[in-house]
């Protein structure tokens, strides 16, 4: 478990720990353009390949290598024989839990891994770079919608958010309570 912990730490250090390090040696330059925005060049083929290697190949290949203990974990963990036709709840629950990690990552992948590779080459076709943004940010808007979708409690979640927001923002009532009958002896 520790392993897996600091494996998936990993992910996300590594690559930021190898830009700072490329920053303070200058073997990348920060191009300013004249709209405010910010070009990252690098000095040569070698950093963008290292990059490539660091920034994609090391994290996919470590959501990898997760995805494979968590299978292995599940695998594990069963503790019937294959012989045998019933399986507890706790094994189908883990079962369902790697296909939704592996769906998601797969989808994650797919819409990610072209940025990643076209923002190492310094691509200058504007038409080619407003596409790959825009996947990048439709996987941004995705990753809530697509876990929610993989849980029914993250779905349910999101739509209490969705249900309040519409009530307070949208609506702006005040909570009016329900007026109930009153009954009254005459006698």
């Amino acid at each position: 478990m520790k392993r897996l912990i600091l494996t998936q730490f990993g992910i996300y250090l590594v690559p930021f720990i190898v830009f700072i390090v490329e920053f303070l040696f200058g073997w990348t330059r920060v191009k300013e353009l004249i709209n405010d925005g910010c070009d990252v060049v690098y000095t040569n083929i070698y950093i963008q390949v290292f990059n490539t290697i660091f920034g994609y190949a090391l994290p996919m290949f470590l959501n990898v290598l997760v995805i494979y203990a968590s299978v292995r974990h599940v695998h594990l963990t069963a503790t019937l024989q294959r012989t045998q036709h019933h399986v507890s709840a706790r094994e189908k629950y883990h079962h369902s839990l790697v296909i939704q990690f592996l769906c998601f990552y797969l989808i994650w992948g797919g819409l990610w891994s072209p940025y990643v590779i076209i923002s190492q080459v310094s691509f200058s076709v504007e038409n080619v770079m407003n596409t790959i943004i825009l996947l990048s940010f439709i996987q941004i808007a995705l990753d809530p919608i697509i876990i929610a979708a993989l849980d029914v409690r993250f779905w349910h979640e999101w739509r209490k958010v969705w249900i309040h927001i519409k009530n307070k923002i949208f609506f702006n009532r005040a909570n009016r309570r329900r007026i109930q009958p009153l009954t009254v002896n005459l006698n």
